[in-house]
């Protein structure tokens, strides 16, 4: 979605609506941040599943 947003606003402006373009791409841009922000969590564990047999550091 926040990608999208600037090319409404891009065609927006074609259309002579010149203020749209700037504040789609301030919302494309807060929207792409926030997404980033939930997708990369400091503290997460690196790697994929643990095998019902492995052991881990936790264990």
């Amino acid at each position: 979605m926040g990608a999208l947003l600037p090319g409404i606003g891009g065609m927006a402006t074609r259309m002579g609506h010149t203020e749209v373009l700037y504040v789609m791409e301030l919302i494309g841009l807060l929207l792409i941040w926030a997404g980033y922000r939930f997708n990369v969590k400091p503290g997460a564990v690196r790697g994929g599943p643990v095998a019902s047999g492995e052991r881990t550091a936790l264990a």
